[in-house]
């Protein structure tokens, strides 16, 4: 009886072997597929002329500053130049962010490679491919009807902060506040017969070359 009983559980488990075995029975085949991506880099550099009698500057006068701004990255960059002066008044030990409405910076192009751009708010923008390089002009006005007797013997660090980001709708979003369709063809403020004409050309090559980057993977 004991070895009746031994022969029902080696049958039991011949019944599993052969039931666990069929499981696996299936053809399969895979195959790892693998594409090794290398990332891009971003970097930009710029250099200004230097004053040479920096001195005696007064209200309704400009400061103007020939300069590069540089695309030393591997990928298109779209660059945009912030005014962030310092002032510093008479009797004062410390520099304090200076009033935009009275040390007005602005920047223009002057040449070189890039394309350049405005938005609603009429910032300036400029938009770089990988070695290329923008020749520039920045203006720092000091606005007389926002500069009171208290600017007398005042100093002023004036100065700009380039911020950079990829050519894509939200990185444009994410640094510079704005929607990438806010941004037009540059015109010259100072120029009314230069603003009229380019208000008609929608399909310009600067247009046309920042659409063609924000299309990308669309």
């Amino acid at each position: 009886m004991k070895n009746k009983n031994i022969k029902l559980i080696l049958a039991g488990l011949a019944v599993l072997l052969v039931t666990v075995g069929t499981t696996y029975a299936w053809w399969t085949a895979s195959q790892s597929v693998t594409q090794k991506v290398t990332m891009g880099n971003l970097n930009i550099s710029a250099t200004f002329d230097e004053l040479e009698d920096p001195i005696n500057y007064e209200p309704g006068l400009d400061v103007e500053q020939d300069g590069n701004i540089e695309n030393t990255g591997s990928i298109a960059a779209i660059v945009k130049v912030e005014n962030t002066s310092q002032l510093k008044f008479s009797g004062e030990s410390n520099f304090q962010e200076a009033d935009k409405t009275a040390v007005q910076f602005s920047l223009k192009p002057n040449g070189g490679e890039g394309y350049w751009y405005n938005d609603n708010s009429g910032n300036v923008y400029v938009l770089l491919d990988p070695a290329e390089k923008a020749n520039v002009s920045g203006y720092t006005y000091f606005n007389g009807e926002n500069m009171g007797d208290e600017y007398m013997n005042a100093e002023v660090k004036v100065s700009g902060k380039l911020k950079a980001t990829q050519v894509i709708d939200g990185a444009i979003k994410t640094e510079f506040g704005i929607d990438a369709s806010e941004l037009r063809e540059y015109s010259d403020p100072s120029s009314q017969v230069l603003n009229a004409r380019k208000a008609t050309t929608a399909n310009s090559e600067a247009m046309n070359k920042l659409h063609e980057l924000l299309n990308r993977g669309k």
